[in-house]
């Protein structure tokens, strides 16, 4: 019990801003567990925006709602994935070789491209979030958190770290494996089909497969992934399961146990 719960807040420590400090040195091994709970930050993510979504309720409209509970998103993590994103959408949109290409993502500017894939990563979202019902939107809120870091671990798992030298990927990358997406998968499908029921499994297949997708492209272009890779992989993930979510809606076909 005291293992995993240190792995949750090591978890906490890499993947948001919340001031949680970790008395002893965090060893490379420990790293993996923590990947491996990284749905559950998801969780503590996705509780965090319904929170806020239903105090701005009370006072904005649902659009409104949406807008602060994404901005909450953003300020929870410290903007982490979606600088990843933009770094990966510089590099990668260059045309250059692979070497300048990981020199580009490195750069702490930020290019065009990269503001161009952040503007519609984040235009998709809020659209579809403000498309749903209100109901609906209590529900994804939570879920497409916790798809999107499960996302994370298994291209941690699948894919080799594509920087020579030290990064803050390696560690995770080195030490992450196949039973480590595994657990991780676990524990996103008991939260998401204890919320979702069935249709959590189409929800968690949209987004882990889009990740995995984008994952293996950006492997094949750079022959590994690196820290802003992870990034960009679970900012595709939350964005395919939010538009798996407005699609199944429209449908009739999104439904919830919780």
């Amino acid at each position: 019990m005291l293992r995993w719960g240190r792995s949750v807040l090591i978890s906490v420590q890499f993947l948001t801003r919340l001031p949680v400090k970790i008395k002893d040195e965090v060893k490379a091994g420990e790293l993996a567990g923590a990947a491996a709970v990284f749905p559950l930050t998801g969780l503590l993510i996705g509780a965090a925006l319904l929170l806020i979504y239903y105090l701005s309720r009370v006072i904005w409209s649902h659009e409104v709602a949406v807008l602060l509970a994404l901005a909450g998103l953003i300020g929870l993590t410290g903007g982490l994935h979606l600088d990843g994103l933009m770094d990966t959408a510089d590099g990668i949109m260059s045309g250059k070789s692979r070497d300048k290409m990981l020199e580009i993502m490195k750069d702490s500017r930020v290019g065009a491209m990269g503001v161009i894939a952040c503007f519609v990563v984040l235009a998709f979202k809020l659209v579809a979030l403000i498309l749903l019902e209100p109901a609906h939107v209590c529900r994804v809120l939570i879920v497409f958190t916790v798809i999107g870091r499960c996302s994370m671990v298994w291209a941690l798992a699948c894919f080799p770290y594509a920087r020579s030298g030290p990064g803050t990927g390696r560690p995770f990358a080195e030490n992450v494996t196949a039973k480590h997406a595994i657990l991780a998968t676990v524990i996103a499908l008991t939260v998401v089909c204890g919320i979702a029921g069935v249709t959590g499994l189409a929800l968690i297949g949209a987004g882990v497969f889009c990740g995995l997708a984008v994952a293996w492209y950006l492997n094949r272009r750079l022959n590994g992934l690196t820290g802003d890779t992870y990034g960009a992989i679970n900012e595709v993930a939350e964005t395919a399961v939010v538009l798996a979510a407005l699609a199944l809606a429209e449908h009739g076909w999104l439904s919830w146990l919780l």
